[in-house]
């Protein structure tokens, strides 16, 4: 049914495409969001589940398991963001991009041939963990199969929606197609976040209970992600992480995998956030460093009475150009000072975090009517990013 309605609006926007524009409207009057969008939508998480049982027939077949599929769900949707105003919607909203998350998925498995004497058992590397080597088969299965549905969670979207004789990409063979053109939109996953993480060079660390008590002490990972992980380890399961945030595709976080050493069940996760909202704190660092330079300035030529003298002029500059900067990020839908979604921060979010505040702060201290009312406004906006949630 979903495939016959899909084709019907294909022909429908064809004909509409070929039509002169007098008579479009008439023809895409039957058109609705759900018919364009909702389809799609559909098509794409169906097309995830269907990738995944047929990979998983062919994978059963040469690993001698039985996988049937169990009962599983998961969420492909939209994102858009509200433009605010002073925390008012008053713009309409900006498409961010489009999120998958298989947050249910379950299969039955099990081995074919348990017998220990069997040649595919006989196998020196199966005879570990104090188990017997059926079962190892069993989770080893379950991790490789685990790989491939977190891969397809980026792939799936890719193939339903990148029209890649359109953009520039790297073929399977390494060779860039299309030069010339924009790149292709990318996915991202836990798999392919630890990819692009080892690919520029960073280390992957898997933690389990072996290494739990060395390892977590050198984990360079704090915030909630840090978190997260060390309470996975502390309850025996095994994770596998990059060092540091990841900043690709328009994407910016971390991924890392958590897995049940007894099963090969694991939680495939991307913690982090699109990219946005940043230039504005740049614009008020660039100020503070002016006003920096114009104090130091000020010590060469007059010394310390004339810096002092001028200090509360170029604390208002440093306000302008801050409450300026914060203004258009209010406009452009708000703030962002929580290291654009990321668990942690790195060396320059945390100085531009310090220099806002300490920009507020210096306009409220600085006495004048007009330092204050901008201090203020700064710090309203401030708070606005970090504290005060606006719908």
């Amino acid at each position: 049914m979903l495939k016959a309605r899909m084709e019907e609006t294909k022909q429908t926007l064809e004909r509409a495409q070929a039509a002169p524009e007098s008579q479009r409207e008439q023809i895409l009057k039957g058109i609705t969001g759900d018919k364009l969008t909702g389809d799609m939508l559909t098509a794409t998480v169906w097309g995830y589940f269907a990738s995944l049982q047929s990979q998983g027939l062919i994978a059963a077949s040469q690993a001698q398991m039985v996988d049937a599929p169990a009962l599983s769900y998961g969420l492909f949707h939209a994102q858009v963001k509200p433009n605010k105003l002073y925390g008012l919607v008053n713009r309409g909203v900006t498409f961010q991009g489009l999120n998958m998350d298989i947050g249910h998925l379950r299969h039955v498995r099990w081995v074919k041939d348990d017998d220990p004497k069997s040649q595919i058992n006989d196998k020196p590397e199966l005879k570990q963990n104090n188990k017997s080597a059926a079962q190892n088969r069993w989770i080893a299965y379950n991790k490789m199969r685990g790989q491939y549905a977190s891969a397809m969670e980026h792939a799936a979207p890719e193939a339903f929606w990148v029209n890649k004789t359109k953009c520039s990409h790297t073929d399977e063979n390494g060779r860039i197609q299309n030069p010339t053109l924009n790149p292709c939109a990318e996915g991202i996953s836990a798999v392919k976040a630890i990819a692009i993480a080892q690919a520029e060079g960073q280390k992957i660390y898997t933690i389990n209970k072996q290494n739990a008590q060395t390892a977590l002490q050198k984990l360079p990972i704090g915030g909630e992600v840090g978190s997260e992980i060390r309470n996975a380890v502390n309850a025996g399961k095994e994770v596998t992480v990059h060092e540091k945030s990841i900043n690709k595709h328009g994407w910016k976080g971390f991924g890392y995998i958590v897995i049940d050493p007894e099963t090969g069940a694991g939680a495939y996760i991307i913690e982090g956030s699109g990219n946005g909202g940043w230039y504005s704190l740049v614009a008020i660092a660039a100020a503070s460093l002016f006003l920096l330079l114009g104090v130091i300035s000020s010590l060469a030529t007059g010394g310390l009475i004339a810096a002092i003298a001028l200090l509360p002029y170029y604390t208002l500059a440093i306000g302008a150009l801050g409450l300026i900067a914060a203004m258009l990020a209010q406009a452009n839908g708000g703030l962002d000072y929580d290291c654009g979604g990321a668990s942690t921060c790195d060396s320059s979010e945390i100085i531009v975090m310090i220099v806002a505040g300490v920009a507020a702060i210096a306009l409220i201290a600085s006495g004048g009517i007009i330092g204050i009312v901008m201090g203020i406004l700064l710090f309203v906006s401030f708070m606005k990013g970090k504290y005060i949630s606006t719908i």
